[in-house]
């Protein structure tokens, strides 16, 4: 039985803060505090003794860092763990390097300043250990070093025999959160050994702490994991689960083949199975390797899946007949998160105000509940950074109101309703998302239609700041209809809205800890539209939006560097003609974006695609009224919308 808290076991901890050239590798605060932590974990929750544990903080010296893996492989012969924390570059020849302090990722300095990937890769080759697991917590930044090879970091990182967990497209950088104790993903994993899975076995295997870091990663809109490789992930456990019940399990690993003895470096590649996926052969007695990369998120692969049953209906009332004017109409009232547990929570807002569906523990629905008429033009719900529900909405007098209990039981939900930082003249329905810090703002626009935005003064606090314009009053211009907003890759806010008088698309970006920076790029150009995009993030972390122009055709642009828009916009391939309401959007387990519009010639038909162009699909329930997209824990997509009064949903 291979064991990490055995004598047979080694742990290395290696950290990079900053680099040398700190303008192509920017400083990383949390990384000192997440080894600390990370070794806390590890000794408390996994039983590691202090004395089986390497670190190695900000060294100058890539011959150190190699060395202290390479000694640390040839001791262990039951578990052998390798977690990196620090920025990751691939050159230009597709060679994967670790940063030290003294790396220069500039042209010929990489090489020299850093350590390969490939001499960690033979050290791990050579080792007897049982059980091998390498944790890559980096980004890669292949535009500081030229031109970036086309390989995958999941590819690159590879161990023959090995599995590999990646939430990390080739140029995507992780995130990090300014302030942050944590780096975002070792900060996951982190509290999952020392909190537990209240969902999980009383044991976490390493499927299961995939799971979970790939759940918990995604509801907070953070890059999640991807897998590949070994069918044997289960025979590896890393700790008893905290949170399954009061009894202390010891933490162990499964029986694993004795110790083999060393072998050569020599790769030899898989071949591809079904879909692409990686298939290796047989290869008795193999070890167990795991990588985990927190460095973005998967590759843009379109997956429709199949339709499940629909949601049970219920009657809400028609959408749009209290909104304060027709642009309003445009955008989908009801809006739609995940509670703590996974299940869904719908705000829907019809003439006597916000109605609330929830999805049962079964997954089937609720019936619907009045939640009073506190708001009267549309209520937006997102978690905060504690999974706690939160919903903001504007009143009929102008007052934007938000809701601490809107998750909670009916009777404190509709009395929780309140009034955010004295504003009194808002209209139409607020946008809120959190940013890399996990502070949410909200955005919405006053009588005039201007554009404002609040921001929590601390993450999952109920403190907040004043309004603050989008510019000043000599830049700002007034908006038409609700401004939409979401996070990118690099843990910045983006909002979009359209300019009053031309209706073309204006697009605004704030980093954590920044004001606001209008982009003077249109997305869409000169394009007029019918109302603010819909807005999703690619699996390889660039943005995609989808817009109806003003006779009602579908459009569609992809950033290329973030907040860098292309020179034209383009229809989305399937779904031409004529589209009625307003589309949405989302991504599913693959990293694939896949659109949805309803048809104006085709009452009730709602019809969807990929941005990249499979051929399209049609969903199977009918609706009147299309309303949102919504990830479910494991990546599929859920439509809600209202057909004939009542609520009705399909899963691709």
């Amino acid at each position: 039985m291979a064991e990490l808290r055995s004598p047979g076991s080694r742990v290395v901890l290696v950290g990079t803060q900053s680099c040398a050239n700190d303008v192509a590798a920017p400083p990383v605060p949390a990384v000192e505090s997440t080894m600390d932590d990370l070794a806390g974990v590890l000794a408390k929750r996994c039983g590691v003794r202090s004395e089986q544990i390497i670190r190695i903080l900000d060294s100058a010296d890539p011959m150190r860092m190699g060395l202290a893996v390479a000694e640390a492989a040839d001791q262990a012969t039951d578990v052998l763990l390798v977690h990196y924390v620090g920025h990751g570059f691939v050159s230009a020849d597709g060679e994967l390097y670790l940063a030290t302090k003294a790396t220069d990722p500039e042209s010929y300095r990489l090489e020299h300043s850093s350590v390969a990937y490939s001499s960690i890769r033979r050290s791990l080759l050579n080792s007897r250990a049982r059980a091998i697991v390498v944790v890559l917590d980096c980004c890669f930044s292949g535009r500081a070093i030229g031109t970036l090879s086309s390989q995958d970091p999941i590819d690159l990182a590879d161990v023959h025999g090995g599995y590999v967990l990646t939430s990390a497209a080739r140029d995507q950088v992780a995130l990090a959160p300014p302030g942050a104790r944590h780096t975002a993903f070792t900060g996951e994993l982190i509290r999952l050994l020392d909190r537990g899975d209240p969902t999980g076995p009383a044991l976490l295997s390493m499927r299961d702490v995939f799971r979970s870091l790939d759940r918990e990663l995604h509801r907070r809109g953070l890059p999640r994991p991807r897998q590949r490789g070994s069918e044997r992930i289960d025979d590896l456990v890393l700790a008893a689960n905290a949170a399954h019940s009061a009894t202390t399990v010891p933490p162990r690993t499964a029986p694993l083949p004795p110790a083999p003895p060393k072998r050569s470096a020599s790769r030899k590649r898989g071949a591809l199975g079904k879909r692409g996926a990686l298939r290796w052969p047989a290869v008795p007695g193999r070890r167990l390797l795991v990588a985990l990369l927190a460095t973005g998120a998967a590759l843009a692969v379109a997956v429709q899946f199949g339709s499940s049953d629909p949601v049970s209906p219920t009657p809400p009332p028609s959408g749009c007949a209290s909104r304060s004017a027709p642009a309003d109409c445009d955008a989908p009232a009801p809006s739609t998160a995940l509670d703590s547990q996974g299940r869904f929570v719908t705000l829907h807002q019809d003439a006597a105000g916000v109605v609330r569906y929830q999805q049962r523990p079964d997954g089937s629905l609720a019936q619907p509940e009045e939640l009073g008429d506190a708001v009267a033009h549309g209520a937006v719900i997102l978690p905060d950074s504690n999974e706690k529900l939160i919903a903001f909405g504007v009143d009929e007098s102008g007052k934007l109101e938000y809701n601490l209990a809107i998750g909670g039981d009916v009777r404190a939900a509709k009395g929780n309703w309140r009034q955010l930082a004295h504003v009194g003249d808002a209209r139409g329905r607020p946008a809120a998302a959190k940013d890399g810090t996990g502070k949410i703002t909200v955005f919405f626009r006053d009588a005039g239609d201007e554009l404002w935005s609040i921001s929590q003064l601390e993450a999952g606090e109920d403190k907040w700041g004043g309004a603050v314009l989008m510019g000043d009053k000599n830049s700002a211009a007034p908006i038409f209809g609700d401004p939409e907003v979401h996070i990118d890759r690099n843990g910045t806010l983006r909002v979009f809205a359209l300019d009053k008088e031309t209706r073309t698309l204006r697009a605004w970006a704030q980093k954590p800890g920044q004001s606001f920076k209008e982009n003077p790029q249109n997305p869409f150009r000169d394009r007029p539209l019918k109302a603010a995009p819909t807005v999703a993030l690619q699996g390889d972390g660039r943005m995609h939006l989808f817009a109806l122009d003003e006779s009602g055709a579908l459009w569609q642009t992809i950033e290329g560097a973030p907040n860098s828009w292309p020179a034209s916009s383009n229809p989305v391939p399937g779904l031409e003609g004529v589209h009625t309401g307003s589309p949405v959007a989302a991504t599913n387990a693959d990293g694939g974006v896949t659109v949805f519009a309803q048809l104006a010639e085709k009452p009730g038909r709602v019809v969807y695609a990929s941005g990249g162009g499979p051929v399209p699909g049609t969903l199977e329930r009918p609706m009147d009224v299309l309303w949102s997209v919504t990830p479910d824990e494991s990546g599929r997509l859920t439509v809600h919308g209202e057909k004939d009064g009542a609520m009705v949903a399909d899963v691709l």
